[in-house]
């Protein structure tokens, strides 16, 4: 006969307690030789895990993280955590995710630091917290990008048979837009790629990349700075704000700021009713022009989307 004393109790208790807190305040969650982003690092404090189940079956690895969190903020949270581990760990969404809702179910995929393998990193909130299920199994990330007829196509992932699972949970959240100006996705004048922000929609009949919601709409277009005629993006910057007419106000003078990682200068007038936010992001010599255009009356509630959209921008240039 074995007896269990109440202090082999406590103890077992005071074990699961500590491997719970080091998870919660870890920066990263590890995936066999793999690491991924915490809520914590995307988040900046952090959100108290309650429970971690780890399993491999079958050559694929399993680890799944439960949140509790109180309150309005879960859809902040995971919307922020997905933007983090866009911006910041090469993952991609594979199909749409509405934060606006009570709860909803968020995908992002990346190819594995191990040849072969691929991460998988699913979202899940409700009123009570939210669920991270990471996965990690024989594959390839793929991305694709827009069909030319205007037909959403979705980034993809292909597992152990190497056919293509392609999640068709509505229009693509994320977009990997078809370049101007070279014709090369991958030359210096590409689209940029961004999380589009839920309610939003990309039009598929521009060649550059435009989100619209409403009347409400952020534009880019690319070019290099040689082609302005400026020394520096701030010369620009100043130069097309001092181009506006007499009847456009401005609301906010040109200044620096860091978005998504590059240096970027902005400034906001309005005109006609309506309000734009101008901003121009760099990379080499590339620029990345910006205009979020939403009526007066409107532009304070799609700010946070305007913002939300231009953080999550991943650039690629060869200048």
């Amino acid at each position: 006969m074995v007896l269990v004393t109440g202090g082999v109790i406590a103890a077992v208790l005071l074990a699961a307690r500590s491997s719970l807190n080091k998870v919660t305040q870890a920066d990263y969650y590890t995936i066999g030789t793999d690491r991924i982003p915490s809520v914590k690092k995307a988040l900046g404090s952090e959100r108290k895990v309650t429970g971690v189940n780890t399993s491999i079956s079958n050559g694929v690895t399993t680890k799944t993280i439960t949140f509790q969190v109180t309150g309005t903020q879960q859809n902040a949270d995971m919307l922020a955590y997905v933007n983090y581990l866009i911006k910041n760990d090469n993952f991609y969404a594979l199909a749409d995710a509405d934060f606006s809702t009570a709860s909803s179910t968020a995908n992002l995929g990346r190819n594995s630091t191990e040849s072969g393998q691929q991460l998988t990193v699913q979202v899940d909130y409700d009123t009570t917290g939210y669920t991270l299920t990471l996965v990690k199994q024989k594959g390839k990330v793929t991305v694709n990008t827009p069909d030319t007829s205007g037909q959403d196509t979705q980034n993809t992932t292909t597992q152990n048979t190497d056919t293509q699972n392609t999640n068709t949970q509505g229009t693509p959240s994320q977009s990997t837009s078809t370049s101007t100006g070279d014709g090369d996705a991958n030359g210096p004048y590409a689209n940029p790629t961004i999380m589009i922000a839920p309610g939003w929609k990309q039009d598929m009949s521009q060649s550059n990349l435009v989100c619209i919601k409403g009347s409400s709409k952020i534009s880019f277009s690319v070019y290099d700075l040689a082609d302005t005629s400026q020394p520096s993006l701030r010369a620009y910057a100043q130069f097309m704000r001092s181009s506006l007419n007499n009847g456009e106000k401005v609301i906010d003078e040109p200044n620096e700021v860091t978005i998504g990682g590059l240096d970027a200068w902005h400034y906001t007038y309005s005109a006609g009713g309506w309000t734009i936010r101008r901003v121009f992001l760099i990379k080499g010599s590339i620029v990345y022009d910006v205009s979020c255009t939403a009526r007066d009356s409107d532009f304070s509630s799609v700010a946070q989307d305007f913002q939300a959209m231009l953080e999550s921008i991943k650039v690629k240039n060869n200048r």
